[in-house]
């Protein structure tokens, strides 16, 4: 059992993880990993998996396409062609907290991003029958070397059965590492090197293998290893939470101070609370912010660049 330890929450009980050692040296080896979860677990964390399947339903029935200006800039707007899509779930409804610092997904985190991390988002996404095929990608930025930190994990939440054929996600085991020369990093085959696609597309083919599992199981893909969603030939339903934790020293995607409303602030505990980086940001973060929501104007994407102000 891994023990969570923070030197800023000494007052907090130490919840543990049931994650394995053998579980761990495979996420680190091969970039991914599956758990299996059933709902008695997720009951032992006080989730009941119905209750939140029928709450993203109701998010979901209730969404609508924005084409307001500020549809461009809002962090908790997420809108993708042939997909369900929810952002901020956090900012939603009060169940969501109670995912944030689940122990066996932390100590998974722990492992590939080490002790100083935080949860960049937590949404979620449903591809349509006929929808969902991805060209394999990093989900940010490819590593300049092997001996260079990773940025970011993502855990995946299974609400539904995830088979073969509606549309589950592949991966190509140990691609975090053996594949860290492929520079061009995108899904898009038009915005890829030449030499990089034709590396990618052969791997793919040959070695990417496609991750199932039931409702509750937890898929974590190490976001720097090539990775990419499936197309959902049957149409079944194909509900997954996802939760993007960040290295630390990152950009976060959400600013969860302003994105969950204050009245649910004082419901996350402290450790919580420093995995959301829940605090009032400073003149020059907001800064780099609003930066960052400007960076397709011509004279910002120069400047950034020029000097290095962000990670893009």
């Amino acid at each position: 059992m891994i023990f969570l330890n923070n030197s800023e929450l000494k007052t907090e009980k130490k919840p543990y993880s049931t994650v394995t050692s053998q579980e761990l040296q495979k996420l680190d080896r091969e970039g991914y990993l599956i758990l299996k979860r059933d709902r008695k677990f997720w009951k032992s964390m006080n989730i009941e998996i119905n209750e939140v399947i029928e709450l993203v339903e109701k998010y979901i029935k209730e969404f609508q396409v924005r084409m307001d200006k500020s549809a461009i800039t809002d962090d908790t707007y997420k809108y993708e062609e042939g997909t369900n899509r929810i952002s901020n779930l956090l900012g939603k409804n009060k169940i969501f907290q109670k995912f944030v610092a689940i122990p066996d997904i932390i100590a998974c985190v722990k492992l590939v991003l080490g002790e100083k991390f935080q949860l960049s988002s937590f949404g979620l996404r449903e591809p349509f029958k006929g929808f969902g095929q991805q060209g394999l990608h990093l989900d940010w930025k490819q590593r300049k070397s092997i001996s260079d930190p990773f940025y970011q994990l993502t855990a995946f939440i299974l609400l539904d059965n995830v088979d073969f054929k509606n549309g589950p996600p592949r991966i190509i085991p140990g691609s975090h590492n053996n594949m860290v020369n492929i520079v061009s990093t995108s899904r898009f085959k038009g915005k890829r090197k030449h030499s990089d696609n034709i590396v990618i597309e052969k791997k793919d083919k040959e070695e990417s293998i496609s991750l199932t599992g039931k409702t509750g199981d937890i898929f974590f893909i190490n976001v720097n290893a090539f990775h990419g969603g499936s197309l959902n030939k049957s149409g079944k339903r194909r509900r997954l939470l996802h939760l993007d934790y960040r290295a630390r020293n990152e950009r976060p995607q959400l600013d969860h101070y302003d994105a969950i409303p204050k009245e649910y602030h004082s419901n996350f505990t402290p450790y919580e609370k420093y995995l959301l980086k829940l605090r009032r940001k400073s003149p020059k973060e907001k800064i780099i912010r609003f930066l960052y929501h400007k960076r397709d104007n011509f004279l910002i994407s120069k400047a950034l660049k020029l000097k290095k102000i962000i990670n893009l």
